[in-house]
């Protein structure tokens, strides 16, 4: 069994590094996978060298508040490997990301151009992939202020085109949690004040369960 944590939104705050080193430690997990935002659009060097220090292998896309160098960081590190439009294939998991988001009013698009920059991995996600992006897909764990949704309407059709096994985000801190579309199970890993993530376990390279991290 594999078992994978996936968080989003730690935005270079040491509680928030502290809280996911704990959580690190109890659960032992075999991948991090991070969805974003995983600075606050400085120090990103420091974040970064506190994340490799853990040893383990991470995954990591960049959110609306990472700077587009931060993909380009990870190469200096022994640990991170950025995500961003490539397939990775980690303990037999097939693992596609999407990183960045462009944030409006209760609607989130990928980037300006959002087709556009989605159709470059549209070949890559099949029914086996976990994809990692920031954006939730619209209408999935999306919700602001209980009532708007705020995900993006490009993710959601490539989701429904292609359907892979999980979809990991985050972006939308509360509402973290877990929902399906289609056969896709799509799991909204924000920190917050109530949730650290998602440990999510699989099997020869499938999905089997998970569970929310408090």
């Amino acid at each position: 069994m594999i078992r994978v944590y996936a968080a989003a939104d730690l935005h270079g705050k040491q509680d928030r590094i502290e809280r996911l080193q704990r959580n690190l430690s109890i659960l032992k997990p075999d991948i991090l996978v991070l969805a974003g935002d995983i600075t606050n659009f400085i120090r990103a060097r420091d974040t970064l060298g506190k994340l490799d220090s853990l040893a383990l292998p991470i995954l990591m896309i960049r959110g609306n508040s990472d700077l587009k160098h931060v993909e380009h960081l990870c190469r200096f590190y022994t640990h991170c490997h950025s995500l961003q439009a490539v397939h990775l294939t980690v303990h037999a998991i097939q693992f596609v990301g999407f990183g960045g988001t462009w944030p409006l009013p209760f609607h989130s698009r990928i980037a300006l151009g959002e087709n556009a920059h989605l159709s470059k991995i549209h070949s890559l996600v099949n029914q086996h992939t976990v994809l990692v992006t920031h954006t939730p897909p619209r209408g999935a764990q999306d919700l602001v202020m209980g009532r708007f949704h705020a995900g993006s309407s490009g993710l959601r059709r490539l989701v429904e085109t292609c359907q892979p096994e999980l979809l990991i985000c985050g972006h939308i801190h509360e509402n973290c949690g877990v929902t399906r579309v289609g056969r896709t199970h799509v799991v909204n890993c924000a920190f917050n004040r109530r949730g650290s993530g998602a440990l999510i376990l699989f099997q020869d390279g499938r999905f089997v369960d998970l569970k929310m991290v408090p």
